[in-house]
């Protein structure tokens, strides 16, 4: 195709260069990629000519960051040439555009003019919550919404929505807010390639018009290729495979009557992705994987046909475990290290990125890749959790990834027409689902490359011209690659007379006062524990019921004395404060903010970051009790009192005064104990990011602080202000706090 007549020209859409159409494809900020600036294009067509109501999905390989503001931009510039030309609105109605990050899209949105005219002129742009106060001026508004107010507000007099469903917790949300603007007369939904078990979720709409932007039609190079490293394991790899045949089979009967069928699939995907030594991770989340198997064994499925297939589960489960648990290291960790070796040796790849399944194991791999590589850590490799990439990703950051196993189905869409190297170290088993799943996603997304897919939802859209289409992308490579590795036993311990592991475990949640974290449940919805008993039912005033155990973290405001405590479910009274994400409620409000604070910094001061935090790791591990720990370190000059010393092991806190001591002296004194370290210059630097964070977390605290004020106080005066002090820290700390509400606790059922 020629260059002048290619998809992102003028002739190939029938544009005129003078209408505001092909205006927009020069106008918008060179930071807006082709496609994204041919989708505002597609948004000023849509608007003008399409039949009403129209439901556009628009399905995008990343990076695509900049779409959600550049259809929302399409949207508002016809309805401002039309106001200029007729003197009427061509959108009757507010636009609402739902996101989970809102801060950039509305500061990109406010920048834009045509011909001298700002948009802000015409439209008020604004963030839209519970708490927001109801606005006094006569001009149209574009509000900018967190998806989880919207369950809670009603808004009327809508012309157009715009959803951004790129995470996985949003785009569980589309059927119910699909419903909820079902008489809004346009709707464009942003989602990533979705293979064809996620499309049902919204395919119901008969009039929903599917446009793919695979990497051809974005006119985006597609080299990267995906490699897939086969672990041997013998009996580890059987039993597994096992288990993924007996939990299907027990879906196929149960469908989701079964609530501990979920947590049996958690437990399973935990040892399938494991990497760290399973020894270290049940020293560190509670409760154990050994004590959840145990919990599954006295539940008794519903169904008689099941029952069978459930203790087979179960026995398949228990196998891997005691397989792994004899390891100092899992198959998975060193076939990931030699790649890793060969990675940070090739002068071709740069920043790598790990993906593992929960905070725990990053902190563990963590902690295992630096006593393995040392700086080189820091400079190259970043490990993280699945929600954490799919929020790098959404927001443009994409690295070469290496994963410890397939993806689970929330977040698979990661995969498709990724356009970096993704490298997953498979047991045998895994490999073939591998190349299955490959398969059939690409076969179902290649029916909306088609020509005929692609006219007729240019025709719906009211274009009337259609040149030569892009040929479909061809597939990514898969590569097959084979691991043959030998693993290690694990070393026996013998305890001195007396030693006994539960009371050093029972030692330390007495130090600490609580138990340590178990994973953070990513998809937005309640951990159900397999026992019964151990639920906490806890009932808010606006109606809503959510569903804990026992030992999992809340955040409480109180008022009185402007704090915020971090406490256990079981703590929780009625009449209590519950501060929540309205994203994602059972999501650890400092856990996000802290990422969020970490996302605003350089990759490297991130990992600076992560080094001390694997440091206090390492000297946790290390130390039969915090006490003896701090009596050894006084006795090499530590000044730091015993109870502040143990504020630094607590976990995500926001307060300041839990991430490090503050004079440097201090710190170097716990870096070195550490091992660690190999230089006074790699701790220096260290405590210099650690300063910069300490700052940080002395705003976002301020901030949060006064947002929790005003909530409460009914009048939600300061809001706004709370918000705008936000922004001045981060985009992302802003659009944290614009996820926040504050809920009253009615009953605590036990």
């Amino acid at each position: 195709m020629n260059s002048k007549e290619g998809i992102g020209s003028d002739r190939f859409w029938g544009l005129d260069p003078n209408t505001p159409a092909g205006a927009m494809l020069r106008m918008l900020p060179e930071t807006f990629r082709l496609f994204e600036r041919i989708s505002t294009a597609m948004a000023v067509i849509a608007a003008q000519r399409a039949q009403r109501p129209l439901r556009l999905l628009l399905m995008a390989a990343p990076p695509a960051d900049n779409l959600i503001p550049a259809v929302t931009i399409g949207l508002l510039v016809q309805d401002l040439v039309h106001r200029h030309q007729t003197g009427r609105p061509l959108l009757n109605g507010d636009i609402i555009v739902l996101t989970p990050v809102p801060r950039r899209s509305m500061t990109l949105l406010q920048n834009v003019k045509l011909n001298g005219i700002s948009i802000t002129e015409v439209w008020e742009v604004e963030t839209l919550s519970r708490y927001t106060e109801e606005s006094s001026s006569d001009k149209p508004r574009v509000y900018f919404a967190n998806p989880g107010w919207i369950q809670r507000r009603t808004i009327h007099h809508l012309s157009s929505v715009v959803i951004d469903s790129f995470l996985p917790y949003v785009l569980r949300q589309l059927p119910d807010l699909l419903n909820t603007f079902q008489n809004v007369p346009l709707c464009i939904l942003i989602t990533p390639p979705l293979p064809e078990n996620k499309r049902p979720i919204i395919n119901n709409h008969e009039e929903l018009t599917t446009w793919l932007w695979d990497p051809a039609a974005k006119q985006e190079p597609m080299d990267a290729q995906r490699r897939i490293w086969i672990c041997e394991a013998g009996e580890l790899g059987e039993a597994l495979e096992e288990a993924e045949m007996c939990l299907w089979s027990c879906l196929d009967v149960a469908q989701s009557s079964f609530l501990s069928l979920k947590e049996a699939w958690g437990i399973y995907h935990q040892l399938r992705q494991l990497v760290v030594p399973l020894s270290d991770l049940e020293e560190t989340v509670r409760p154990s994987l050994r004590n959840r198997l145990e919990r599954l064994r006295a539940q008794e499925p519903p169904q008689a046909d099941m029952e069978v297939r459930w203790y087979s589960l179960l026995s398949a489960l228990d196998r891997a475990y005691q397989y792994l648990i004899a390891l100092q290291e899992p198959p998975k960790f060193w076939a990931l290290a030699f790649r890793l070796d060969e990675l940070l040796r090739s002068t071709e790849s740069n920043f790598l990125r790990v993906a593992v399944p929960t905070w725990a194991h990053q902190r563990i791999l963590m902690l295992c890749l630096l006593s393995l590589f040392g700086e080189r850590v820091l400079e190259r490799i970043e490990v993280i959790t699945p929600m954490q990439e799919a929020r790098r990703v959404a927001a443009g950051d994409i690295r070469q990834t290496l994963l410890p196993g397939y993806r689970p189905a929330s977040y698979r869409f990661l995969d498709l027409y990724f356009p970096e190297v993704i490298e997953v170290f498979a047991y045998p088993y895994e490999a073939a689902l591998e190349q299955e799943f490959w398969s059939r996603f690409y076969a179902d997304l290649e029916k909306w490359q088609q020509l005929e897919s692609r006219r007729a939802a240019l025709t719906r859209l009211g274009f009337e011209h259609f040149p030569k289409m892009p040929s479909p992308t061809p597939r990514p490579a898969l590569v097959m690659e084979r691991e043959v590795l030998q693993t290690r036993r694990a070393r026996i311990v013998y305890p001195t007379p007396g030693f006994v592991i539960e009371r050093l475990l029972e030692s330390w949640d007495q130090e600490f006062e609580w138990s340590a974290d178990r994973e953070v449940d990513t998809s937005g919805r309640s951990v159900i524990p397999s026992g019964v008993d151990e639920v906490i039912q806890v009932a808010l005033e606006d109606g809503r019921c959510l569903t804990y155990f026992p030992s999992q973290f809340v955040y409480v405001f109180y008022e009185a004395q402007d704090q915020v405590r971090r406490m256990q479910a079981a703590e929780l009274r009625p009449g209590m404060r519950l501060v929540l994400l309205v994203d994602a409620v059972y999501e650890g409000l400092y856990e996000r903010l802290l990422d969020a604070l970490r996302a605003r910094m350089g990759h490297v001061d991130r990992l600076y970051l992560d080094l001390w935090q694997a440091a206090k790791d390492q000297l946790r591990k290390n130390c039969v009790s915090l006490r003896d720990l701090h009596a050894q370190l006084a006795r090499e000059g530590l000044s730091i009192q015993y109870p502040a010393f143990v504020t630094y092991f607590r976990g995500p806190d926001l307060d300041e005064a839990t991430l490090a001591p503050l004079y440097e002296k201090d710190m170097a004194i716990m870096a070195r104990r550490s091992g660690l370290f190999p230089n006074e210059q790699m701790i220096h630097e260290t405590f210099r990011r650690i300063r910069v964070e300490r700052k940080l977390r002395r705003q976002a605290g301020r901030a949060l602080h006064q947002i929790l004020r005003s909530i409460v106080s009914g009048t939600g005066y300061g809001y706004k202000e709370a918000l705008q002090f936000a922004r001045e820290i981060g985009e992302e700390v802003y659009d944290v706090f614009a996820a926040v509400e504050v809920v009253t606790i009615c009953e605590v059922h036990k």
